[in-house]
């Protein structure tokens, strides 16, 4: 994980998850406790996001969950 991100932060934050397959509709709700399985889980969120904002090819999406800069 890198040491220090300029997009955004995630410390504070709770996410509501909705998982939809075959015979399942429902919710998650995690919020942000301090441990290795959160920052695992926050590597995971801010990784899928930044390859979906590259292919958006939207500057703004890029930019905002760009690992890099």
């Amino acid at each position: 994980m890198p040491a220090y991100n300029k997009g955004i932060t995630l410390d504070g934050v709770s996410y509501n998850v909705r998982v939809i397959a075959p015979n399942v509709d429902t919710f998650i709700h995690l919020n942000n406790p301090n441990t290795m399985d959160w920052k695992k889980w926050e590597q995971e969120v801010q990784t899928l996001a930044g390859e979906l904002a590259n292919e958006s090819d939207n500057q703004n999406l890029i930019d905002l969950f760009s690992l890099t800069k």
